[in-house]
């Protein structure tokens, strides 16, 4: 089964094939805007952030296996964050409302998890998770939840390259974040 890394400009794919092959690289969106949300908020204690990456934007209708993601740090600076890095297949694309017309965060589960681990920002430039689980993609729409579980705050910036992507004009999301107690605000912008 062919492998590659996901690089995620806050909504960016990477591909890494399988030892003996060369390696495939995938990018989605091209990241000229800088955002402090997504994969996580430098300033909180505790945050998450999802995006929906369409099956169009990956560009692999066989799949194949994602072994790493990469994020793309547009303003460093120097800490460790202990975050849980999830990843489903779906045919959604975009963040289910409440009745109240508020945008819902999707459960995910321990068999989602593919990363729960440290990482740091501390350099301009891709920021490289290498997955503790690989993940087999199926071709489809992919969800990606990132959760902080750091439980301290930074007082420190951090900011990651981002793309505008939104879908029924702006009716709909694709990417949604929680910061500390902010709520559940929406995001036009996808992580790459």
């Amino acid at each position: 089964m062919k492998k590659f890394i996901l690089l995620t400009f806050l909504m960016c794919l990477i591909g890494g094939i399988s030892s003996v092959m060369a390696q495939d690289v995938v990018t989605i969106g091209d990241g000229t805007t800088q955002q402090y949300y997504a994969p996580f908020d430098a300033y909180s204690s505790n945050s998450g952030s999802q995006t929906y990456y369409l099956s169009s934007e990956i560009g692999k209708p066989g799949g194949g296996t994602i072994d790493k993601i990469s994020y793309n740090v547009a303003l460093a600076n120097n800490y460790d964050k202990n975050i849980r890095v999830y990843m489903r297949n779906t045919e959604d694309d975009y963040f289910p409302r409440t009745s109240d017309g508020k945008y819902e965060m999707v459960n995910m589960t321990n068999e989602d998890l593919v990363f729960d681990g440290i990482v740091n920002p501390g350099t301009i430039g891709w920021m490289t998770i290498d997955l503790t689980n690989d993940f087999n993609y199926e071709g489809k729409n992919l969800l990606i939840a990132i959760y902080d579980a750091t439980g301290a705050t930074n007082q420190i910036d951090a900011k990651f390259n981002a793309y505008s992507s939104s879908i029924n004009n702006n009716a709909d999301y694709r990417t949604i974040y929680k910061s500390g107690t902010s709520g559940n605000p929406v995001s036009n912008y996808t992580v790459n």
